[in-house]
């Protein structure tokens, strides 16, 4: 007999709908304040990719969060979240549990972490020692994690069904195999000082690249500015040939959108790095700061090519 849990309420849907808002309106009052430049250069088609694919990514996890549940089919659980149906085989489980705390050190490797909401591959500080677990979750209280067997591979998950103490109850009559235990989140993790030290290092040398990077772009754009006449080829056809020329004001919401976008990413990145120390002891914390690097360089190298561009065309 199949029975269903949902996961525990939370309002991290409404806060998830609330930030897509968010995001729609500033990128709106940019596009509105930058309409000339962002119409008529080829960072244009670049930065509406760039908007699209996070209107996708923020829809689908709106999608996701609202079909999550649990369901306790006839010899597997079976996971929904979105278009993710996950099935754990009853005999495969072998370790169930409640956390000792809500309170979690970790990192997000790929998915969506907002108050409320948890979907995704983290790294969580679980017993002692960093592992890697994939959270279906509207919370972090009262989490259920499962370790269960996956070919030759132990996997473990994070789920928060409505009323924990009932399902853990239901997983077992499933299984009488199952070990139940609590699942410490608060244990200190045992690293050498070394890696300590190196983990802070690369995260510091990582943040200095990325703010170079950013800074390198904005410099190069300064010094072209100064030099370009006040009118400037402002959209090209696909074959480099300037076909509308307007003033060269109009390129300074390039360097606006240049500014916000890269120090938007790598402050906050580096603020939460430096902010979970327990994150630095791991081998994950300065990964981060190489992810604020890729989009920096993905942001300045449109900005110079465009610039070059409009260089070679006057």
């Amino acid at each position: 007999m199949n029975r269903t849990f949902l996961p525990q309420k939370s309002r991290g849907g409404l806060y998830l709908i609330i930030t897509l808002g968010g995001i729609v309106a500033l990128f709106s009052c940019i596009l509105l304040f930058t309409f000339p430049t962002l119409t008529n250069t080829p960072f244009t088609f670049f930065i509406l990719i760039l908007f699209i694919v996070f209107l996708c990514v923020f829809a689908y996890f709106i999608f996701a969060f609202y079909t999550m549940k649990y369901v306790f089919a006839t010899d597997h659980l079976l996971i929904q979240w979105g278009l993710i149906r996950r099935k754990i085989l009853y005999e495969n489980i072998k370790t169930m549990g409640l956390t000792s705390d809500w309170i979690y050190d970790g990192l997000r490797l790929g998915g969506i972490a907002l108050p409320g909401y948890y979907g995704g591959k983290f790294m969580l500080l679980l017993n002692g020692i960093y592992e890697h677990i994939t959270l279906y979750s509207s919370t972090t209280k009262n989490l259920v994690i499962i370790y269960y067997k996956q070919g030759k591979k132990l996997k473990t998950c994070g789920i928060s069904p409505e009323n924990p103490e009932a399902f853990l109850s239901e997983l077992q009559k499933r299984n009488d195999q199952i070990e139940k235990t609590t699942i410490k989140t608060r244990e200190p993790l045992e690293s050498e000082p070394e890696d300590i030290i190196r983990n802070v290092l690369y995260s510091k040398i990582a943040f200095i690249a990325s703010l170079a990077i950013l800074t390198i772009g904005v410099v190069f754009f300064v010094v072209l500015f100064v030099f370009l006449p006040p009118i400037v080829p402002v959209h090209f056809d696909v074959y480099g040939v300037p076909n509308r020329w307007g003033s060269k004001l109009e390129l300074i919401g390039v360097l606006i959108l240049l500014i916000v976008v890269g120090l938007g990413f790598t402050l906050p990145l580096y603020i939460l790095t430096r902010t979970k120390t327990e994150l630095l002891k791991s081998s994950n914390g300065y990964k981060l700061m190489l992810v604020a690097l890729g989009i920096n360089l993905a942001l300045v190298i449109p900005t110079i090519a465009t610039l070059l561009l409009t260089l070679i065309a006057v």
